[in-house]
């Protein structure tokens, strides 16, 4: 079994790729799998508490008081530039709003596990995920109090409750498994964590992947355009991530802080949202998952240089 799952580690970015694939072309299984994505999220984080000692990716106070900063900056600062840029313009249509929407939400809870498959360490990401998403009531509310036409702050509220609820259940199970089971991590351990994380996210993603299929067949010009957008702004924000980075944090957050910069968990505010304003947003959202998965194959070049 140690084997089966280092393999997948060794040829994680290719299981990820079969994860999309599978999810674009099997609309059915995708739409099938979808009503399980808090319990697939949840189980994921697991592993990932697993990969990294939660303790150890929330100790120090210099560090979450830094990430504290960084959350300010991701979640609070980039949307409101971001939305008076839009006004001083007059770009007011459903685009503009999702990338306002976008840069306000936390990150994917997946962030860790694509460092580590980039090459890197996947502590600094774990703590700015759990964190951002501790504050997101917070960073939200001027948003929400600027654009009325979101709706209401306390449906953001507890929909970032429900997935604080899962982060902590996931990271005190897998700290109970930690100190009582898996005391001590050895390198091969480490790696079929790996590959077990590996195909764990591929099994997600086909379940992000349900509004895809119908899209891609069905209004095709559409489809394009809103896949060129957010892999655009996907890896462009992780570029300039990756050079402000180093103002932010130390070396070894650098990769984390450059994918959290472009890979955030718009799907948070599905719930909050009126229909009018998330059913339009549904393509963008689910076309954006497209690049978070992709970003270890695609972004491997900039990733390399850390």
């Amino acid at each position: 079994m140690l084997a089966f799952l280092q393999f997948f580690a060794r040829h994680g970015r290719t299981v990820l790729i079969a994860g999309l694939l599978v999810g674009i072309a099997v609309p059915p299984l995708a739409v099938a799998m979808k009503p399980w994505l808090p319990e697939l999220i949840g189980f994921l984080l697991f592993v990932t508490a697993l990969r990294i000692d939660p303790l150890a990716a929330l100790s120090g106070r210099a560090g979450l008081g830094r990430t504290v900063g960084v959350v300010i900056l991701y979640q609070l600062v980039m949307p409101l530039v971001l939305l008076a840029f839009f006004w001083a313009i007059g770009w007011q249509s459903t685009w503009a709003l999702g990338l306002v929407l976008m840069v306000a939400a936390p990150s994917i809870a997946s962030s860790a596990n694509i460092a580590i498959l980039s090459g890197h360490e996947g502590t600094g990401a774990l703590r700015l995920m759990v964190l951002g998403t501790v504050l997101v009531p917070l960073t939200t509310i001027p948003i929400f109090f600027l654009l009325p036409e979101l709706g209401e702050a306390q449906a953001v509220l507890a929909a970032s409750t429900r997935l604080l609820i899962i982060i902590f259940v996931a990271g005190f199970a897998a700290l109970l498994v930690r100190r009582f089971v898996l005391r001590e991590v050895s390198v091969r351990a480490v790696e079929a964590l790996d590959g077990f994380a590996a195909l764990t996210m591929a099994v997600v993603v086909i379940a992000l992947m349900a509004a895809m299929g119908p899209a891609l067949w069905n209004e095709p010009f559409e489809f394009a355009g809103a896949m060129a957008l957010a892999c655009a702004v996907n890896f462009g924000l992780q570029i300039v991530g990756w050079h402000v980075a180093p103002w932010l944090g130390p070396q070894a957050d650098r990769a984390g802080l450059a994918i959290i910069m472009g890979n955030r968990n718009m799907g948070l505010f599905l719930t909050a949202l009126p229909l009018t304003v998330s059913d339009p947003l549904l393509l963008f959202i689910g076309c954006y998952q497209v690049p978070m998965y992709l970003t270890p194959l695609v972004m491997g070049w900039l990733y390399r240089k850390g």
